[in-house]
């Protein structure tokens, strides 16, 4: 049989997805070493335009639905 979906697990699973996406540039600024500091300005800020164009191509995608 199918298992039942926890509504709370589900929410808390799509938050996380979400911190997923700024954990790697957090990781970076705190140091771990994995890149040079003078670095890390540059490739949050490429994180960010990264995701910034995601989110516009599911808008764009939206629009072209008719959503």
């Amino acid at each position: 049989m199918g298992e039942r979906i926890d509504e709370d697990r589900r929410d808390v699973a799509e938050e996380r997805i979400g911190w997923d996406a700024f954990a790697g540039p957090v990781r970076l600024m705190a140091g771990d070493g994995a890149v040079p500091p003078h670095l890390v300005p540059m490739m949050v800020a490429a994180h960010g335009m990264r995701l910034a164009a995601e989110m516009n191509l599911r808008v764009l995608e939206g629009i072209a639905r008719g959503r």
